[in-house]
């Protein structure tokens, strides 16, 4: 009666029952947080699992318990639901039990004073239309914002959002793009064949981490020092980044990449080494930083893509930076956040419409790259919220 649940036992036993959520999940100053349940699966089916029977449940801050049924999307409101809250959901083909993830809404306020250093590091969705609409809104909440990167960003702004980069490429893992070498510059402004962040390895950070210590030859896979200690051997040093660019240490700092480092064939257990190494020599750099990874959610039609690469990616990321909030290191859950059926249009091209009715068909976009409306959406309900929070802290 129901359609077959597909296994996603290898290599992660029982991954059909987590639900990915990490700790907190940020919430719009003055609206609710829109969760999307299918997309918190590590294994998206083609019905976007309506199979499944959702629920929240929690006590409102007058101490009033309260349990809501759902089947895809749930508004969340702190103000309603409280902060702490039950995401559970039953799957009907093993009625015997239910899978649940406890988490906390946090909201910031809507109006700060703050003068803050920020930088926006991730691909080409963090490149189009991103830092400058985000800037704005917090400058629109009364903070002063000083943009932080090297790239001149689509829709303006500077960040260190590149087009069709990985975490292998800020690493100095891979280093070509568009069939060129990608060569170690300071240039300002920079370009997607040049990498501002790699600087001779010294003794010490090879010693300290000779698998994130590569060579530089222009390869799609460098060999590190942990292979060969034949070479000069360079690493991401996020210090020397700062200090050859004469930047201010940044105080909130977001790293959003995943599509790219499937599309490379980068392993979950290198995705995660490379974005834990990168968090760890921001921390190292400037201690006081605040940071967010964001790995992106995809369109639903690549859920053959989730289901194989980037749900172990996401899952690893909530693992490796579950419970260090102390540290200043945060999750924002963007592929739970952003509806993944329905920030993909071609905003408006070639639209077919009825003349009776008013309805229209529009062929979807490249189902990568998200519409003007969804990139609305992912400043709006999805970065901002972590940003202004971050602001006061």
């Amino acid at each position: 009666p129901y359609p077959p649940l597909l296994a996603v036992n290898n290599p992660v036993a029982g991954a059909e029952d987590l639900i990915l959520l990490p700790d907190r999940v940020f919430v719009h100053p003055t609206a609710p947080l829109q969760l999307q349940a299918p997309q918190m699966l590590m294994n998206w089916t083609a019905d976007m699992g309506q199979f499944l029977d959702w629920t929240i449940r929690g006590v409102s801050p007058e101490g009033i318990p309260y349990s809501y049924e759902f089947n895809c999307t749930v508004d969340l409101e702190p103000s309603k639901h409280g902060p702490a809250v039950r995401v559970s959901f039953h799957n009907r083909q093993k009625p015997g039990q239910w899978s649940s993830r406890d988490t906390t809404l946090v909201r910031g306020p809507s109006v700060v004073s703050a003068t803050k250093n920020t930088g926006n590091m991730g691909d080409s969705l963090t490149n189009r239309n991103i830092v400058n609409p985000l800037t704005q809104m917090l400058q629109a909440a009364g903070a002063t914002i000083n943009q932080i990167g090297t790239m001149s960003q689509g829709g303006g702004g500077k960040g260190e959002g590149r087009e069709s980069w990985a975490a292998a490429n800020f690493v100095g893992y891979r280093n070509v793009m568009n069939g060129s070498p990608i060569v170690i510059s300071a240039d300002n402004p920079s370009n997607v064949n040049k990498n501002p962040f790699l600087f001779p390895a010294t003794d010490a950070q090879k010693a300290a981490n000779p698998a994130m210590c590569f060579l530089n030859t222009g390869a799609a896979a460098e060999k590190s020092y942990a292979e060969t200690q034949t070479g000069t051997f360079y690493t991401f040093d996020f210090r020397r980044y700062l200090d050859q660019q004469g930047f201010a240490d940044p105080d909130i700092w977001s790293i959003a990449l995943a599509w790219n480092d499937g599309t490379y064939g980068q392993t979950p257990a290198q995705y995660i080494a490379q974005i834990q190494y990168m968090v760890s020599q921001i921390k190292l750099a400037c201690p006081n930083c605040i940071v967010a990874i964001a790995p992106y959610s995809h369109a639903y039609s690549s859920r053959e893509r989730w289901n194989t690469v980037t749900s172990q990616y996401v899952r690893n990321v909530i693992g490796a930076f579950k419970g260090r909030q102390a540290e200043g290191i945060h999750i924002i859950p963007s592929w739970a956040l952003m509806p993944s059926d329905s920030a993909w249009s071609t905003d408006g091209a070639n639209i077919t419409r009825d003349p009776q009715t008013g309805s229209y068909t529009e062929p979807r976009g490249d189902n990568i790259h998200w519409d003007s409306w969804g990139q609305k959406l992912m400043v709006t309900n999805i970065l901002y919220p972590f940003f202004i929070w971050a602001c006061v802290q």
